[in-house]
């Protein structure tokens, strides 16, 4: 496999240029980090809802009340983990250059 040019560090510490893969992983790993947040938030906390008001009412009653939040929320917080996941393995990892104490040999002591 070839190697990126727009992913390889840049001598004497220039900024690297944004390349499309950066873009795209971050146009799909902001929504999915929102999708995943909110409705994660929502599903939880409708879970704790229907565990404290569990026998108040006949409308929240039945052990079945406990799924509702999940199938309903459940999907979408997988989309938005998905569309993070995605996000993630577009942008790539980036390589960082090399400190100079690394490829220098240790001084001796004297």
């Amino acid at each position: 496999m070839a190697d990126n040019p727009g992913n390889a560090a840049a001598p004497d510490g220039a900024r690297q240029p944004v390349t499309a893969r950066v873009v795209i992983g971050w146009l799909l790993l902001i929504p999915g980090m929102l999708l995943t947040g909110g409705s994660g938030l929502c599903t939880g906390l409708f879970t704790i809802m229907i565990a404290i008001n569990g026998g108040s009412g006949p409308e929240l009653s039945g052990d079945g009340m406990f799924l509702i939040p999940l199938i309903y929320g459940g999907p979408v917080i997988l989309f938005g983990a998905l569309l993070w996941w995605i996000g993630v393995l577009v942008r790539g990892r980036r390589r960082r250059a090399a400190l100079p104490s690394a490829t220098e040999p240790p001084a001796s002591p004297s």
